[in-house]
């Protein structure tokens, strides 16, 4: 991969949980790294019908710079979609050169 290829700009966020004084718990999504040069590629895409509900998900590979500290719990915003971390970012032959981030997306299931 070249630095130009890092085309993209993203947000990676993690969340904060707070207690809401009920016996629950709040969550708000915080900026971890704002800006993030990152290369992107569609992976697969597929529907799933069950019964009557139609379930869409797709899977993007995200590839940025070496950043420690991401961790799966985190999210990414990449032109207002959410994309969710799908397991723990690989470090190419462990270099610190690169992270290679699975995600996915899911859209609200669809009745009919």
């Amino acid at each position: 991969m070249n630095s130009g290829d890092l085309r993209n700009l993203i947000t990676i966020q993690y969340p904060e949980v707070t207690p809401d004084g009920h016996g629950g718990e709040t969550i708000e999504w915080k900026d971890f790294a704002k800006d993030v040069p990152a290369g992107i590629n569609c992976a697969a895409s597929w529907r799933l019908y069950i019964n009557d509900t139609t379930i869409s998900k797709s899977n993007t590979l995200f590839m940025i710079r070496y950043l420690p500290g991401i961790k799966m719990k985190m999210r990414i915003i990449y032109n207002r979609e959410i994309y969710i971390l799908d397991g723990t970012p690989l470090d190419p032959n462990e270099r610190h050169v690169w992270l290679h981030i699975n995600t996915y997306t899911l859209e609200e299931p669809v009745n009919g």
